[in-house]
Formats: structure tokens, sequence, C-alpha cells
């Protein structure tokens, strides 16, 4: 378990959010760019590419821009330390991994 991911592993994290937005917004994995994917950045990130700024996004979601554990659990932002780099690097990663997989089901 990475230090920060008390909570929730980072894949299990992705997972859910990725489950999440396939229910939310079908063909959602279409519209991010992998090249331009960073979860520590609110315009790049999984809601930012989606919605144009993370915070909107989690307003459009219905998910609380105040507790931060919603955002956790879905794999929107890191858990535990909140903000350690390689915590927002490993969150990428998983989230790419998801993307990927469901591309190449389509293919």
């Amino acid at each position: 378990m990475s230090r920060c991911y008390d909570i929730i592993e980072p894949a299990d994290a992705a997972n859910a959010g990725a489950k999440f937005l396939d229910r939310e917004q079908p063909g959602w994995e279409t519209l991010i760019d992998l090249n331009e994917l960073h979860m520590n950045d609110c315009t790049q990130c999984i809601l930012g590419q989606l919605y144009g700024w993370y915070d909107d996004g989690l307003s459009a979601l219905n998910l609380s821009t105040y507790d931060y554990y919603d955002a956790a659990d879905l794999g929107f932002d890191t858990a535990g330390s909140r903000g350690a780099t390689e915590d927002y690097d490993v969150l990428t990663h998983q989230w790419a991994k998801q993307i990927t997989r469901r591309l190449d089901a389509t293919k």
C-alpha cells in the first residue's frame, strides 16, 4: 500500500472512478488526452479534461467539493497526505491504465 493511500488503493480508486464515469458519462474515455493527463493539474486531470476544471467536474457529478474523500474514493484526488507529487503520479498511471483498457476493448 502506498504511504498516502491509507483509505483506498490507487488502482481500486481509479477503477471505481472509471465505473462511476461509465454510468454518468458514457464514452468519457474518448475525451481524455492521455498525453496531457496529469492528476495534479486542475485542468489536465480527468475532471479537468471532461469539465474544464476539477471543481466544476465535482459539481457536475454532484460530488462534494468540501469532503475530498468522495473524490479520493473515486480516484479524482489522492487520499492521505493529499498533494504529494508521487501520489498524483501513481494515480495518473492508474487512470491511464483504465483508459487504455477501455479504448483497447473497443478496437
